[in-house]
């Protein structure tokens, strides 16, 4: 594959999915938190309700990839495990509808207007190259970003129904900036014209 603009384009859409995914995943190892493990566990879920559903819808009509630029990367044929639902739309619906219900309970959207924007373009451009290089039609496209982003929204209702925050990817804010109560707070009570102080 000869690197250029289209063949840079191309490897950065295929592949932003994965590194989204990764991103993530690591981000978790390092910070020694299950919060990777989670995203990651309701991430294998959509991708298996989409390949499972794209092999087992065989009467509607599809299209079939006939671009050459749709086949130039090929991880062990795996554009060839689902049928009808492509897999990167799948991810990317998943992703950003699991991360954008936690930036909504938790209003944090004004610091999180960067990843919003970030994820839309990126779902944007996907949607443009697929389709105008002929490798699925929007159909298909539509259909693994409902797909993705309905389980991405159920996965985040479940893991924040839990209340707990140590599992809740919250991006925009840093981990160490939590709130928390004091362990031994001082109270200053005042009866008539005398302060005592109380722990």
């Amino acid at each position: 594959m000869n690197l250029n603009i289209v063949s840079l384009t191309y490897l950065f859409l295929i592949l932003a999915p994965f590194v989204i995914a990764s991103y993530f995943t690591l981000t978790s190892f390092f910070d020694r938190d299950f919060k990777g493990i989670v995203y990651l566990a309701g991430l294998i879920l959509s991708c298996f309700v989409g390949v499972f559903l794209g092999n087992v819808l065989t009467f509607i009509p599809y299209t079939k990839p006939n671009s050459a630029l749709c086949n130039m990367i090929s991880i062990n044929q795996i554009n060839e495990i689902s049928r009808l639902l492509p897999l990167g739309p799948i991810i990317l619906g998943y992703t950003f509808a699991y991360i954008y219900y936690a930036i909504v309970k938790y209003k944090f959207v004004s610091q999180n207007i960067n990843t919003i924007i970030f994820f839309t373009v990126l779902i944007l451009f996907d949607i443009v190259w697929k389709v105008k290089n002929m490798c699925h039609n929007l159909w298909q496209i539509s259909a693994s970003l409902t797909i993705g982003g309905l389980i991405g929204l159920l996965w985040g209702y479940i893991i924040n129904s839990t209340n707990n925050k140590n599992l809740v990817i919250i991006t925009g804010i840093n981990n160490k900036e939590v709130c928390s109560t004091p362990k031994y707070p001082k109270f200053k009570c005042k009866k008539g014209k005398k302060m005592e102080e109380k722990n």
